[in-house]
């Protein structure tokens, strides 16, 4: 199936935030997602409309017909703030197409020399063969779990 890459539109918040709750079980560091709200609340409809509305994040989406397949988000052209790639979508090069994008926005905005990213356990690998390398240990709070990392252009 083709898939469709635009900037986002706050309208498709819900359907940003359904994605993502989906696939935050891998950065709790408790089953359920115990002790993890503060992470649950910044990735409501409402929170992510917010965000994609703000002049300072820069959102894009992946659609393979009506469904949202993929969604990233960068922070100010530093932070790569979200990238989710639904799991029927991976392993067709979404993920490195939303992050090219990203990349290309933040560059083109006069930034994009050096990209932080929080990125979970599972995800590491997948950052690293963006580039990126890590920036210390696994990090453990407020319920959730990541793994620091820093890519250079």
């Amino acid at each position: 199936m083709e898939t469709l890459i635009r900037v986002a539109d706050p309208d498709d918040a819900p359907a940003a935030s359904r994605l993502i709750r989906s696939l935050s079980h891998h950065f709790f560091l408790l089953p359920g997602g115990q002790g993890a709200e503060r992470f649950m609340a910044s990735t409501s409809a409402a929170e992510l409309y917010a965000l994609m509305a703000s002049p300072h994040f820069h959102y894009l989406t992946a659609w393979q017909g009506e469904v949202l397949a993929g969604v990233a988000g960068m922070r100010d052209h530093t932070h790569l703030f979200h990238l989710f790639v639904a799991p029927e979508a991976q392993r067709q090069g979404l993920a490195r197409r939303l992050w090219v994008g990203l990349v290309k926005a933040a560059q083109a905005a006069g930034k994009g020399q050096h990209i932080t990213v929080n990125a979970s356990a599972v995800a590491v690998p997948v950052y690293e063969r963006f580039g990126f390398q890590r920036e210390g240990t696994e990090i453990r709070t407020d319920g959730i779990r990541y793994v620091p990392m820093r890519w250079v252009a």
